[in-house]
């Protein structure tokens, strides 16, 4: 048996000892990577609900607020008059500002003197968020019993609003800048009738006599008046798109009037109406047929049905429609759907709410 050199038995010990031991594990494997994540490509969002400007009934007074879809309420102003209730001719706000107007015959603003002469309405501006930017009178020439100033409208960014002044046989449009201690100037030279200005306030379309006149509308005020229809009788309402002249009759008859061709077109025979809410928004015409309110399609088809009550306004996008059912319900015009039902309590019987951000 051959000799092994020294230290090689201590050589054979350590290899004997490794070779009975189990190998070590190796490394962990490094984790896969997580999916991208998916991207929503042309993913419309939801439009918002918008919430509501309205007149409410107060303990003797009338509350101006801002109700918004989760039925929260701000009183932006109480409204007073010395015999009985003020009366509120109309009220309108610009959705991209949040400027507003309210027409109202008062005698007081949260309990500061409106300095208004008997008998001529008072004008209120502000803004949703809270700021008072004028409070006076309206058109002083306005004098009521001979005239009547109602009907406002808010030019788009809420620059300047236009109120009508109401005769007995016919009307006229006046124009104040939105800000401190306003002064109406006229957009229109003779007396018309049922006038309206298209939603950027750069058209305007009134009635005289059995004609339809569109006319451009400028810093300086209407320009020559162009007749689109001849002919008509029995017209209740007017509203102006782009490049249609929409118009409804009191038995329910609503034509469509192309502005550059003047062809007319009935769109459709709804119920009779003595004073409809006529509104076009993009390619619909939103009204009502009884107690229903529709949209009708500009280009032609059979109405479509978006909800049950009283139509009180529409959004500027045309999304949501305000409809007085009992309580004043926000709808999605696209599916009929109520986002919110709210209660607020009208005075004298008379709905004055609109839309509002």
């Amino acid at each position: 048996m051959a000799l092994l050199p020294p230290g090689s038995l201590a050589v054979l010990a350590v290899l004997a000892v490794l070779a009975g031991c189990p190998a070590a594990p190796p490394p962990p494997a490094e984790p896969p990577a997580p999916p991208p994540a998916a991207v929503a490509i042309d993913a419309a969002a939801e439009p918002a609900v918008p919430a509501v400007l309205a007149v409410r009934l107060g303990e003797g007074a009338l509350e101006l607020v801002r109700v918004d879809a989760s039925g929260e309420a701000r009183v932006l102003h109480t409204l007073r008059r010395k015999a009985g209730l003020p009366a509120v001719a109309d009220l309108a706000v610009d959705p991209a500002s949040g400027r507003y107007a309210v027409l109202v015959e008062a005698d007081t603003v949260d309990g500061a003197s409106t300095s208004t002469p008997k008998n001529v309405m008072s004008l209120v501006l502000g803004d949703v968020d809270g700021e008072t930017i004028a409070v006076g009178a309206a058109d002083r020439s306005c004098v009521m019993h001979r005239c009547f100033e109602s009907a406002v409208t808010i030019a788009p960014g809420g620059a300047s609003l236009v109120t009508t002044l109401h005769r007995s046989r016919a009307s006229d449009l006046a124009r104040y800048d939105l800000g401190p201690a306003p002064q109406p100037s006229r957009l229109t030279a003779k007396s018309v009738e049922k006038p309206v200005l298209s939603p950027d306030h750069a058209r305007l379309a009134y009635q005289r006599g059995s004609a339809l006149y569109v006319v451009d509308v400028d810093d300086d005020g209407a320009a020559t008046p162009t007749p689109v229809a001849t002919g008509v009788a029995d017209v209740a309402v007017l509203a102006l798109g782009d490049g249609r002249l929409v118009y409804r009759t009191r038995a329910g008859a609503v034509a469509v009037v192309d502005v550059e061709t003047q062809a007319v077109r009935t769109a459709a025979r709804l119920a009779a109406e003595p004073r409809p809410v006529l509104r076009v928004v993009a390619d619909e015409i939103v009204t009502s047929d009884g107690e229903t309110v529709v949209a009708v399609p500009l280009g032609g088809g059979e109405p479509r049905a978006i909800a049950t009550g009283a139509l009180i306004d529409v959004s500027a996008d045309g999304a949501w429609v305000l409809v007085d059912d009992g309580a004043l319900a926000i709808v999605a015009t696209a599916d009929g759907q109520a986002a919110a039902r709210l209660d607020v309590p009208a005075a004298l019987g008379q709905v004055r709410a609109r839309l509002s951000p």
